[in-house]
């Protein structure tokens, strides 16, 4: 009973909840619970079931998952997450006196810490630390739960989420608020007090564009700060940042990479309580700026490394013993499950895709991004200046079309110009909008056509002329030697775009013209970490296999001595 008591009271101290307390309060705690045993695909917790019970995965996995209604279709069953040992569940509905939403089943047969909601809630009372840390992850599990992101992997789930401060939201609406306000009393004054004119024309105009603007202002700052999200998960940190149709930026790195947690905050954000929480990594620094509650946060990551540092260590050992013990019952050391861990390439087809054009619905998604992610591929097009570079040109063009087509319109009454000059205005006019046009929508594929792709093991430089000539070069990310990025003048600095250069040999990748090419050259470092971080794995696989196997011959040797038949004294063995 006390090993068990110890053991159990070791698995608490590696919960970030319970992180802080001395040696005495965690076995009080950990003598609250009782073990239960459940069957593989065991239904723990139902949809509405009441908070009744709080449960923590001692051994074994539970799967998560709720109905979830989108728009137009019926309610379908979404996976949420998959909890491992140490990981808890059942305190939402307790701490909200609500029922449970999500349901929980068992993946294996498993082993839960459970203890009731009375007890529970005592817990929480006697220990109002550790109350604070579940009511912090219990927000964050239920607004991460509205949210679905294709870039979880199997096994992954969020721990902790959140947003810039809600003062940031605040001050970004205060403009918008004023502007629409000040257009009330304009638009009333111009079109019941100020006397029709060609000048009031262009006052209710003006004043209708302002409260339109002022408006989608004020919806364009919310949906933007509810875009940007600060997530911890089992395996990294990320912050991510969401420009609608314009700029997706995800900044991350794995829990094994960092080094050092800081915060940062000025007087305001200290009495707000917001504040930068900036994480170092081998790579480089990823900062999380004005985030709320600044200094939980920074105490969650630094509390949940040591976690999952432990559990790691912990899962190594376990697959070891699981390895040997699989070996054990198999006579064959060769066996299938012992087999060296291959490398999977890509599929030769999925290299392909990269020259095929898009549906429209993508290419209207990605219109003008200049930064997005398809399957784990990032893809980066020049800075919006170079576009626009490339293209006002043809904007002056329909200008000066539009202006000559209003001169045509407004003559029309005139018999004379119409006869003698209309006509030929017409078609002249008609033929700048086809050139015109058709030269806009050139460049803009041209700068559409040259992208840069960063892959989980490889790097692309692309760049395609509308019907012309196309000239790709590629490179492994294992063999590159440096990154660097530049800025190169004064609009690269205040427009933050510029160059990134990959060194792989004697050749220089250069990505030309990317907004934020310090994100780049992080996302560029944080691909290569995490492709030696596998291979360090797969060796790690080998060398674990390979250790089974000296293991497995030495227990044969040991089972099957050689026996030799020793003569009696003094008698000879015959030949």
């Amino acid at each position: 009973m006390n090993d068990q008591l110890t053991e159990v009271s070791a698995l608490l101290l590696k919960q970030y909840v319970f992180q802080g307390l001395n040696e005495e309060q965690i076995k009080s705690i950990a003598s609250r619970f009782r073990l239960v045993r459940y069957q593989a695909q065991q239904t723990v917790i139902y949809e509405d079931m009441p908070g009744i019970k709080f449960f923590i995965v001692y051994k074994g996995q539970v799967e998560v998952s709720a109905l979830v209604k989108k728009l137009f279709k019926a309610q379908e069953k979404v996976k949420l997450y998959t909890y491992g040992p140490g990981e808890f569940f059942g305190a939402e509905a307790i701490i909200y006196k609500s029922k449970n939403r999500d349901v929980v089943k068992t993946n294996e047969e498993s082993v839960l810490l459970v203890i009731d909601n009375v007890k529970f809630l005592e817990m929480l009372e006697e220990f109002p630390e550790v109350a604070e840390k579940f009511k912090l992850i219990v927000e964050s599990r239920r607004f991460a739960r509205k949210k679905q992101f294709p870039w979880l992997i199997a096994g992954e789930s969020i721990q902790l989420m959140g947003r810039k401060h809600t003062y940031f939201l605040i001050r970004s609406l205060l403009l918008p608020i004023f502007l629409f306000l000040l257009s009330i009393p304009a638009i009333v004054y111009t079109f019941t007090i100020l006397e029709p004119s060609s000048l009031a024309i262009f006052f209710r105009i003006g004043s209708l564009l302002l409260m339109l603007g002022a408006f989608f202002g004020f919806i364009w700052n919310w949906i933007d700060w509810g875009n940007d999200y600060y997530i911890v998960t089992t395996q990294r940190i990320l912050w991510l940042e969401k420009v609608v149709g314009l700029y997706e930026s995800r900044n991350e790195a794995p829990l094994y990479t960092i080094l050092t947690v800081d915060v940062k905050s000025s007087q305001a954000g200290r009495i707000l309580n917001y504040g930068n929480v900036a994480t170092r990594t081998y790579t480089g620094i990823i900062n999380m700026d004005r985030v709320n509650r600044p200094k939980e946060l920074a105490s969650f990551i630094e509390g949940h490394i040591k976690r999952m540092l432990l559990l790691s260590e912990d899962d190594k050992l376990g697959q070891f013993e699981s390895d040997l013990k699989k070996a054990l019952h198999k006579p064959d050391p060769t066996s299938p499950d012992l087999e060296e861990l291959v490398i999977k390439k890509p599929d030769a087809k999925s290299k392909t895709k990269e020259g095929k054009s898009r549906s429209l619905r993508e290419r209207m998604k990605y219109l003008l991004n200049v930064r997005f992610e398809q399957e784990g591929v990032i893809i980066y097009r020049k800075h919006w200046f170079l576009l626009v570079r490339r293209i006002w040109i043809a904007v002056a063009g329909l200008v000066i079309w539009f202006l000559l087509l209003s001169l045509v319109v407004s003559q029309k009454s005139n018999p004379t110009f119409s006869s003698l000059v209309g006509t030929p205005l017409y078609l002249i006019s008609f033929f700048i909008f086809i050139g015109v046009f058709a030269w806009l929508i050139y460049s803009y594929e041209d700068w559409r056509n040259d992208i840069y792709k960063l892959t989980p093991e490889q790097i692309f430089q692309i760049y395609r002329k509308p019907l012309g000539s196309e000239l790709k070069t590629s490179a492994n990310i294992e063999n590159i030697l440096t990154i660097e990025h530049e800025r190169e003048n004064i609009t690269g600095i205040m427009l933050n775009f510029g160059n990134v250069i990959v060194s792989v040999g004697d050749t220089k990748i250069i990505f030309e013209g990317v907004k934020n090419p310090d994100q780049v050259h992080q996302d560029i470092a944080d691909y290569q970490e995490a492709l030696k971080r596998r291979k360090r794995d797969q060796n790690e696989t080998r060398n674990r296999k390979r250790m089974v196997k000296w293991l497995m011959a030495y227990h044969q040797e040991t089972q099957n001595p050689i026996n030799e038949e020793i003569p009696p004294n003094g008698e000879e063995v015959s030949g």
